[in-house]
């Protein structure tokens, strides 16, 4: 517009005074020419599949995480959350990187994913990077998808919407925890329902925002964007929406033993069933979405703290509360996050597809979490582990053959 107006008080100006005509018509049409080359240039020289669009993370952010003073065991301080120009928390790459690289694993799923207190390098989704790179001996890429917050809904649909999904070899999903605590807190089908309008304002941070007007398809536009789009981000506003704050943990810790002691639950919901029929729905979603994006799929149980007769120590580190009902007692909160595991396994039996029991799979202690459901680094690496002997078994293991390669048995005959 500024353009425009610029050129129509020029125009005018030009034929009120009868003089340089002949000089305005070849400065537009000399700048028009320079313009239309720039842009196939920059077609030619920067493919369109070289921008990301639809990302699980603003590229180029870089913040540091807050000291939470030793309030949540197993945690480092300095700790830094960085994403690369794909939109994944990794090391740096590039699409024509990414498309030389031997194994790309790409994960998908909530703030237990995204390890939001943990560095960079000590998350699992990078340590089993760097595992899997000695024991193949082959070029790994492993990027962390994650984002805080998000269900299974959200997880289908950045699996279709993602630029670089079909990219990747394999996708793994983890989810389960924030679909129940949603659901009992009356939020879940809300943000269900809005999933793909959540991705599109959550993950065009601005450049994947709708395209209505014609100047935003060009790519010197588009160019322009994505190099705002990975310019470093530092600051307190960023900062605040990475892991929790050592005065959140304090209010989140004492809020719970206020719900405990005036709102406990300590019966199983009764909407249960209608909770595991509408996740069992959306972990469909997530395996027809990555089928059709061509990826292989692993799916992995929603670990927890929660457990029967858990001792003091432990107890007092749990911040869960649904704000709408109360705080569950953990011996609860472990038979329905055992149930929604339950039907993950089902569905990916029924289905064909891979799925590891990971909340069978680690003690429920500080070795592995600092609160509810979120790693430590410790645990990080033991889950980083566990993973590298699914994808890349020591010599003398047996390596379960992928789900995805077994036939499916008709409907008729699979196990109920």
């Amino acid at each position: 517009m500024a353009v425009l107006l610029s050129y129509l008080a020029a125009a005018l100006w030009v034929l009120r005074t009868g003089r340089g005509i002949a000089q305005l018509l070849m400065l537009t049409y000399s700048t028009l020419l320079a313009f239309v080359g720039l842009e196939l240039f920059v077609r030619a020289a920067w493919p369109a599949d070289s921008l990301v669009k639809v990302a699980p993370l603003p590229p180029g952010m870089r913040v540091p995480i807050e000291d939470t003073e030793g309030k949540l065991p197993g945690i480092l301080p300095g700790a830094m959350f960085s994403v690369n120009r794909l939109g994944l928390r990794a090391p740096e790459m590039d699409f024509e990187q990414l498309r030389g690289t031997d194994v790309k694993i790409l994960f998908v799923g909530g703030s237990t994913t995204m390890c939001p207190d943990v560095d960079d390098e000590d998350t699992f989704p990078w340590k089993l990077m760097e595992i899997l790179s000695e024991r193949l001996e082959k070029n790994v890429f492993v990027g962390n998808g994650g984002r805080a917050g998000l269900q299974a809904a959200h997880h289908a649909r950045l699996i279709e919407l993602y630029d670089a999904t079909s990219e990747f070899d394999w996708v793994v999903v983890m989810c389960g925890v924030n679909d129940w605590g949603h659901f009992l807190d009356g939020r879940h089908e809300e943000m269900r329902d809005a999933a793909r309008d959540m991705i599109v304002e959550a993950w065009r941070d601005p450049l994947v925002r709708p395209v209505y007007v014609y100047y935003r398809k060009l790519r010197i536009v588009e160019g322009l964007e994505a190099a705002w789009q990975s310019r470093p981000r530092r600051g307190s506003r960023r900062a605040a929406m990475i892991g929790f704050t050592s005065e959140v943990v304090d209010f989140c810790r004492a809020d719970r033993r206020t719900s405990l002691r005036e709102r406990p639950i300590t019966e199983m919901p009764e909407e249960m069933e209608e909770m595991e029929r509408i996740y069992r729905e959306d972990l469909r979603d997530i395996i027809v979405t990555a089928r059709a994006r061509g990826v292989k799929l692993l799916m992995l149980t929603q670990p927890v703290l929660y457990h029967d007769d858990m001792p003091a120590e432990l107890s007092e580190l749990l911040m869960g509360v649904l704000e709408s009902r109360g705080a569950l007692v953990p011996e609860i909160a472990a038979r329905i996050n055992r149930r929604m595991n339950d039907v993950m396994i089902e569905v990916c039996r029924e289905e064909g597809t891979d799925c590891l029991d990971l909340d069978a799979m680690l003690p429920k202690d500080t070795t592995v979490f600092f609160d509810d459901c979120h790693f430590n680094v410790s645990g990080c690496r033991r889950i980083a582990e566990i993973l590298a002997d699914h994808f890349a078994p020591q010599p003398g293991d047996s390596a379960p053959a992928p789900r995805d390669e077994r036939p499916v048995p008709p409907a008729d005959q699979r196990e109920t």
